[in-house]
C-alpha cells in the first residue's frame, strides 16, 4: 500500500523528510508529502487561502488594498519609487553586479547560465510529472476570475517594454508565423515522444524543430496554421541542416493532408 501525504490532501506521497521538529505536530518523525515542498501541497494551499479569507477577506493578503498601499508606501520611503527595481541606483548596482559575476548585464545573456537553467527546469518536470498541472491549478486558485486580466496586463507590459511586438502592428506574414510557432510549441510539448523520441537537445545551436512543409509555403498557399503545426509536419533537424533548408518543403501539401487524414 502506497504512503499518503501527511498533510491531508489524499495524494500519494512522493517525497519524505528525514525527520521533523520534536515539538511539532509530527513529533520528530519523518514527514511524507506529495510535493518537494509542503507549500505545494493542495491541502496546505487551501488552508492558506482559508486563513487569508478569514483575516483579510481575500484569498491572498497582498490582494487587499491596505497591504498594497502599505507595500507601495514602504518602497516610496526606501527607494523613492513604487518598486526597488525602479530606483536608478538599485538598477545600476544590479547591472554592475551582473557584469562582475557573469560578464553580461543580464544573467540570461550568458550562454552557460541559459543552458544550466534550461536543464534544471527540464529536470524539474522529469522528477515531478505533475508539476505542470499543479502550476496551472495554482494560477487558477491564485488569480481566479482575474487570471485573464493578469495575462492581458502582462502582455501590455511586455509590449510597452519593447520585448513583444503589438499584434496590431504585425504584418500578415508576421502574424501567421507567430501563430504557427505558438501552436508548434504546444504540439511539441504534447507529442515530444513522437517528434523527438531520442530526446535530442533543442536549442539555437543544437537540434531544432523543423516544419517539413515550410511555414512560408503554408502562408503563400493559405494553409491553416494548425495544419502547418501538426505533429505530422514536425521533425528534428540539426541547426545547420535546418538553416540551409530555409523555406524548402520536403513534402507536398497533398502528402501532409493525407497524413493528417483530410
Amino acid at each position: 500500500m502506497s504512503q499518503i501525504c501527511d498533510y491531508g490532501c489524499g495524494q500519494p506521497a512522493l517525497y519524505s523528510t528525514k525527520s521533523s521538529r520534536s515539538n511539532g505536530p509530527f513529533q520528530g518523525r519523518p514527514i511524507h508529502r506529495c510535493a518537494t515542498s509542503h507549500h505545494q501541497c493542495p491541502a496546505i494551499q487551501a488552508k492558506k487561502v482559508q486563513t487569508s479569507l478569514d483575516r483579510y477577506g481575500t484569498e491572498f493578503p497582498w490582494q487587499t488594498e491596505e497591504i498594497k498601499q502599505k507595500k507601495e508606501a514602504t518602497s516610496l520611503t526606501k527607494y523613492g519609487a513604487k518598486s526597488s527595481l525602479l530606483n536608478p541606483q538599485i538598477q545600476e548596482k544590479r547591472r554592475l553586479t551582473m557584469l562582475a559575476k557573469y560578464g553580461v548585464e543580464q544573467p540570461t545573456l550568458n550562454e552557460s547560465i541559459k543552458l544550466r537553467a534550461a536543464a534544471g527546469i527540464k529536470q524539474s518536470y522529469i522528477n515531478d510529472p505533475g508539476l505542470a498541472q499543479r502550476q496551472v491549478q495554482s494560477k487558477k486558485i491564485k488569480y481566479g476570475h482575474d487570471l485573464e486580466s493578469c495575462v492581458d496586463k502582462s502582455r501590455a507590459t511586455q509590449i510597452a517594454n519593447g520585448r513583444w511586438v503589438d499584434p496590431a502592428k504585425r504584418t500578415e506574414w508576421a502574424q501567421y508565423k507567430f501563430r504557427v510557432k505558438y501552436l508548434t510549441a504546444k504540439i511539441y510539448k504534447k507529442h515530444k515522444h513522437i517528434i523527438n523520441p531520442d530526446d535530442l537537445l533543442i536549442g539555437r545551436c543544437e537540434y531544432q524543430i523543423d516544419h517539413i512543409y515550410s511555414i512560408r509555403h503554408g502562408f503563400e498557399n493559405s494553409v491553416a496554421p494548425e495544419v502547418i503545426a501538426s505533429v505530422h509536419n514536425l521533425r528534428v533537424l540539426w541547426h545547420v541542416d535546418n538553416k540551409s533548408k530555409h523555406i524548402r518543403s520536403d513534402q507536398t501539401l497533398e502528402q501532409l493532408m493525407e497524413k493528417i487524414g483530410h
